[in-house]
């Protein structure tokens, strides 16, 4: 069975988005306003757009299919792992891909839930309390994902996340501050002070009623029951668009971890299918080593010839080699392949029998040995020195 190929998916591709040159040199340096004030327990990992990569030309593009294809492998995991999952670990900076450069290890806190929305990937951070002091004091401010994707694809788009670094310098030029000067509510919306709530009450009404109904499509003699309606449909309408894209997302991001979890299989199953054909190597190795065995004791002793030796070999390595052996065996010798001795008496040299023997026997051990033709292993039997005396006594018969 030949290898199932698929190049590339077995690997995957890594980017970490800090300046990691920079770094060292801007400890501390953040230039953001920070105070003691606390998100929700929500921060926005990375907006939507297309970033540098690690590499000159290799783009970054991180859409909402990317961050809800991360959100999806996410909480798989989390699911799988159950009480076990440690979340998405947060760091000063990324010494899970260059310990070298960053070498405390110590973790800041975890991302324990991700949310595609529609400015960004967000994610639910719990602080422990290395994390805290730097939310109090701003050491490190920008967010800076470290994800990946199969690599060998024409663009970098990531579909799964590994961890997040806090930088000062991040690649990401649109990152938002973990911390901010602001309190928040819900999933972004600020609380209003009194006097900020006063001042908006009072302020005038500056709509322009006639340009309202005219994007409306309503007559500007409209009542305001009838703009509310027409508001209120649109807004329904906005909603429902809105859930019919969400719904999308989901069966695209569904549908690329499907993908991803296919070429995980086929994955194994190549290199399933590569050990099978190294064992069959072997195995097949191992029977005509042992065919040649046995046709090397057949043929010493006369059994077979060497004409005979390929198609034997065919024989004793195909589904019958059992049976082939055991009829090998049972041949009985053709050939008296124990060598005559030419220094006994002219007796034995003159009888025809055992010359003829004594001379085929040295052709066939030199067409073995030297991998000779009949007729060059037979010229090269004349010329022997050994061999001369039963030559002779050929000659002299005949």
């Amino acid at each position: 069975m030949e290898p199932i190929s698929h190049p590339g998916l077995c690997k995957r591709e890594a980017v970490a988005n800090d300046a990691p040159a920079r770094e060292a040199a801007l400890a501390n340096a953040a230039d953001a306003p920070i105070d003691d004030a606390t998100t929700d327990g929500w921060m926005k990992i990375a907006p939507y757009g297309t970033y540098p990569g690690s590499r000159p030309g290799r783009l970054q593009h991180f859409t909402q299919v990317e961050a809800n294809a991360i959100v999806a492998e996410f909480r798989s995991l989390r699911g799988r792992a159950g009480r076990l999952f440690r979340g998405v670990p947060i760091y000063i900076g990324h010494p899970d891909q260059d310990p070298a450069l960053y070498t405390d290890h110590r973790r800041l806190g975890k991302a324990i839930d991700l949310e595609a929305r529609p400015d960004g990937l967000y994610g639910e951070v719990v602080w422990n309390a290395l994390g805290e002091e730097n939310q109090r004091e701003g050491y490190w401010v920008y967010p800076s994902p470290r994800w990946d994707a199969p690599a060998g694809r024409p663009e970098f788009r990531p579909d799964r996340l590994i961890s997040i670094g806090l930088t000062n310098t991040p690649r990401i030029a649109t990152s938002e501050p973990v911390t901010n000067s602001e309190e928040v509510m819900g999933h972004g919306s600020s609380v209003m002070s009194e006097e900020e709530e006063s001042a908006s009450t009072n302020q005038p009404n500056l709509m322009d009623r006639k340009l309202l109904t005219d994007k409306l499509g309503l007559d500007v003699t409209a009542t305001d029951e009838e703009i509310m309606a027409a508001l209120t449909s649109l807004l329904d309408s906005a909603a429902a668009a809105q859930a019919k894209q969400t719904e999308a997302d989901s069966a695209t991001a569904a549908l690329a971890t499907e993908k991803t979890e296919k070429e995980g299989i086929a994955c194994s199953l190549t290199a399933a299918n590569a050990k099978i054909i190294t064992l069959q190597s072997a195995v097949q190795a191992s029977r005509e080593a042992h065919a040649n065995t046995l046709l090397d004791a057949a043929q010493a002793d006369g059994r077979i010839t060497g004409a005979e030796r390929p198609a034997w070999l065919a024989r004793l390595t195909g589904d019958t080699r059992e049976s082939e052996a055991n009829a090998l065996a049972a041949i009985a010798p053709k050939l008296n392949t124990t060598p005559l001795d030419v220094t006994q008496s002219r007796v034995q040299i003159g009888d025809e029998r055992g010359r003829r023997e004594t001379i085929a026997n040295a052709v066939e051990t030199l067409m073995r040995d030297k991998r000779l033709s009949y007729h060059e292993a037979w010229a090269l039997a004349k010329k022997d020195p050994a061999l001369k005396p039963v030559w002779d006594a050929m000659v002299e018969k005949s």
